[in-house]
């Protein structure tokens, strides 16, 4: 490594210059707000030494930190990492502090959630109100079905429409029912909000987005509980492949959580065949599978285990 000092005269307008170019790589508020700190240092270390105050060099400090956007060191990364990590140190340890405040005041702390760089474990807001409709557009009563977290005081949930007529969510549902273990259950919305279970990934393109599996049951497992996520997507389907790589990777970081991480994606002979994504064995037939339908249809024939039925659903 060789050290060396370059010397350039340069006068106010120079370093504004430069600072401007500062701002574009840092951002304004990083750079005003460094600035800040340097001057108040420079103006706190003269008194402290006796100094006249207007003989601090402003410029000079000015200059010093204008210099950052001109190294050929990379400065821009090792800034957003350092701010990265106390924002995230910030949110973590406030995160209590943060849950307890007006709802006024949670949207300035989403926002800066929202822009980390990387996903990050956050906690799922549930909506305990919400209208939801009774009948469907036809006038006829929905089903319900029981154990739901959003159930109404009477422990019924109505069952929506596109729910309703779904045949493998219903098999799913009074599958989980019939166990006899089930302690509740949450229908995830498909959209990605905050009240949603949203598992991340990043596309081919490099870009982060988030899949919304269809359920998370919960088990009495002995004197404990667990929950388990199933999401019944067919392997037909044009994003199946993605999505599967997305909770296999869910389940290789977070599979200790769970009871069970099941997709279940093909119906044969009035059966529903799933992939247990807790076994390291399949996890590794999804990572190393093509993303094409076909491709995804023979994972479910050589790695898929009998779920439910289908033939016996109550009316």
């Amino acid at each position: 490594m060789t050290d060396r000092t370059t010397s350039r005269a340069a006068d106010a307008a120079t370093v504004d210059d430069a600072l401007r170019h500062l701002r574009r790589l840092l951002s304004t508020s990083v750079v005003n707000g460094y600035l800040h700190r340097n001057m108040q240092s420079a103006i706190t270390a003269a008194e402290d030494r006796g100094e006249d105050l207007f003989t601090v060099d402003i410029t000079g400090v000015r200059a010093e930190v204008a210099a950052l956007g001109f190294l050929d060191v990379d400065v821009q990364q090792p800034v957003e990492d350092a701010a990265d990590a106390l924002t995230r140190l910030w949110l973590t340890t406030n995160s209590t502090k943060i849950a307890a405040l007006p709802d006024n005041r949670k949207p300035i702390y989403q926002a800066i959630q929202d822009m980390a760089r990387a996903a990050e474990p956050v906690a799922i807001k549930i909506q305990t109100e919400q209208l939801v409709d009774s009948v469907d557009t036809d006038g006829k009563k929905l089903p319900t079905q029981r154990k739901h977290l959003l159930a109404t005081s009477e422990g019924d949930y109505p069952v929506e429409q596109a729910m309703a007529r779904n045949r493998w969510e219903q098999a799913v549902v009074e599958h989980e029912q019939s166990l006899g273990t089930l302690a509740g259950w949450y229908r995830n919305p498909s959209a990605a909000t905050t009240s949603s279970l949203r598992i991340a990934h990043k596309s081919s393109n490099g870009s982060w987005s988030s899949v919304q599996p269809d359920f998370v049951f919960v088990h009495r497992t002995g004197d404990a509980y667990l929950p388990s996520i199933v999401d019944p997507h067919g392997a037909h389907l044009g994003d199946s492949s993605p999505k599967l790589k997305a909770l296999a990777q869910y389940a290789d970081q977070h599979g200790d959580q769970f009871e069970r991480i099941m997709a279940v994606g093909v119906e044969k002979d009035d059966t529903l065949y799933g992939l247990n994504l807790k076994d390291a064995a399949v996890r590794r037939a999804v990572y190393e599978s093509p993303a094409d339908t076909d491709s995804v249809k023979k994972l479910y024939a050589h790695h898929g285990t009998k779920y439910t039925h289908t033939s016996a659903l109550s009316s």
